[in-house]
């Protein structure tokens, strides 16, 4: 039997796969899911204080289902548990053994929570139907991907919505193994932390005023009482009158929701929904043959003919709506005012806009005219992710999605946004020469640019050295400017005719030259000349 040791804990475990595993995995966690829990219960458990005796771990080979302990040791004692489940899917993904290593530690931060009832002053009893109430809790917060990504029957508070919801607020039932009772505590205890606002800690730390004595067992209503000051008669009657606002009773067969917090939930005029659209291109196809097309390859570039082809693409927006505030949403989408129906994959004509890319490099808006797309929507617990595809070629469509979001068993005023994505389905690719001669007309004026930046500090220096100035700084300021010069010709040579419209605008007091006054300007920290037009300038 192997053996792994830490400040607090000793981990056993067979010399096997699935024991090395989870060994492993719990012993780089287990001293920080340790003092988390120690600080929420408000105690020192620690080998120094009430964890003397440290916390023995047993990794069950083969593994089975669960995990179980015997609670605290006492000062001087050891705590005992034994962890038998480990998450073994069907069919592994790259992520398996993420959720498997968060699995195991889910599960002892489940029963550390136990031992620390034990030993911490709340008073509650991890083997009755609060303690496991608060112990899948605390799981859940320390280790979510353990327990919504791996075990089984996550989340546990749908059977009791879906039951007659019997009080187990007042009541506490002695047993850990009914769904229906700790369902019915997981969810109220939530219900203190979110919706009324109490911090998990001092919810485990309330010592309730009634029964005390080392005897005494509290309920959940007997803690409610304790933090709002209201009589415990009231706990269970506020809450389900609270939930009925948004998971009635009448509807409690269809109830589901995603987590067991489902708070704060919120009135209509204060829930929110949020969408945002992402454009990806799942393929292009280039079509032949192509053609030539007489363009200039950039604004200071002379004209040229080029090969080009037009190339037809299949583009996705994604658009993924989620929401606050309710308990279970029911999301209604359109594009373009038209309604979408809920189908595992629909073809749908709508009308849209469009613009036209063309050879020539400009573009032309069209107006509104039917397009065929293809559509998916996936929904999920408050979310829902609607998916389109273009099946036509005609240009850039423009679309509006809108989506709505309402409460899914109670009527009332939907909350919606609306958000615009354009579906790109058509573009224009041209020969290597078109490319090479981008390079060759404007490379000399993206130099100019870095020249103007390297005038400008340069002058800046000038700006702040001491007088009179040093020979060397009136040298790079004279190199700066005369590389400005310098590739400024070189443009203008490669540019053709456009060279001389380039260069007289320079020597006129033209924007391009402006600017040149402005970067100066800024340099020296003074305000530029005002440009002087000269008849015949512009």
């Amino acid at each position: 039997m192997g053996q792994l040791q830490t400040r607090n804990c000793t981990i056993y475990f067979n010399d096997v796969e699935d024991g090395v595993f989870r060994a492993n995995s719990l012993a780089l966690t287990c001293e920080s899911d340790l003092d988390s829990l120690a600080s929420l219960f408000r105690i020192p458990f620690d080998v120094d204080s009430l964890n003397h005796g440290g916390v023995r771990i047993y990794i069950i080979s083969p593994p089975g289902g669960g995990a179980s302990n015997v609670g605290w040791g006492g000062l001087l004692g050891r705590s005992d548990m034994d962890i038998n489940g480990d998450y073994a899917p069907a069919k592994p993904t790259m992520q398996t053994p993420i959720t498997r290593a968060e699995f195991v530690r889910m599960l002892f931060v489940a029963e550390l929570a136990e031992i620390l009832m034990d030993a911490g002053p709340g008073r509650w009893n991890r083997g009755w139907s609060d303690g496991e109430a608060l112990s899948i809790i605390l799981a859940t917060e320390l280790r979510p991907m353990g327990y919504y990504g791996a075990a089984t029957g996550a989340p546990r508070v749908n059977p009791w919505l879906q039951s007659e919801r019997a009080d187990w607020i007042s009541n506490t039932e002695m047993t850990d193994k009914n769904n229906l009772s700790y369902g019915c505590g997981i969810l109220f205890i939530n219900y203190l932390r979110h919706q009324l606002g109490f911090d998990l800690a001092t919810i485990i730390g309330t010592r309730p005023t009634r029964g005390q004595g080392i005897f005494a067992n509290y309920t959940l209503a007997d803690r409610y009482a304790t933090l709002t000051g209201k009589p415990a008669a009231a706990a269970y009657p506020e809450f389900m009158s609270f939930l009925d606002q948004h998971l009635p009773r009448d509807q409690a067969a269809q109830a589901w929701v995603g987590r067991d917090d489902i708070f704060p939930l919120q009135p209509p005029e204060n829930r929110t929904v949020f969408a945002s659209a992402e454009t990806v291109q799942i393929s292009s196809q280039r079509i032949e043959p192509g053609g030539l097309v007489t363009l200039k390859p950039g604004l200071l570039c002379g004209e040229g003919e080029y090969s080009f082809w037009r190339v037809e693409e299949v583009s996705q927006i994604t658009v993924s709506a989620s929401c606050n505030g309710f308990a279970s949403a029911s999301f209604r989408w359109s594009i373009n005012g038209t309604e979408l129906a809920y189908a595992s994959s629909v073809q749908l004509d709508v009308q849209a806009s469009f613009s036209m890319p063309k050879p020539d490099r400009t573009v032309t808006d069209q107006p509104a005219s039917t397009v065929r797309i293809t559509y998916v929507i996936q929904p999920g617990w408050n979310r829902s992710t609607l998916a389109i595809r273009n099946l036509d070629h005609d240009g850039i469509y423009h679309l509006n999605i809108h989506v709505a979001a309402t409460e899914q068993f109670v009527s009332g005023t939907a909350v919606t946004v609306d958000r615009s994505a354009d579906l790109p389905a058509l573009h224009f690719e041209y020969g290597t020469n078109f490319a090479a001669a981008q390079r060759r007309c404007n490379g000399d004026l993206e130099q100019v640019s870095a020249d103007l930046a390297k005038l400008s500090h340069e002058m800046q220096l000038f700006k702040v050295a001491p007088d009179p100035q040093p020979d060397y700084q009136i040298g790079a300021i004279l190199a700066a400017a005369n590389a400005v010069n310098t590739h400024l010709a070189a443009a203008a040579e490669k540019m053709g005719p456009t060279a001389q419209v380039f260069l007289r605008e320079l020597s006129h007091g033209s924007r391009i030259a402006e600017e040149v006054s402005a970067a100066r300007s800024r340099a020296l920290n003074v305000e530029p000349p005002v440009p002087v037009l000269r008849p015949g300038t512009t």
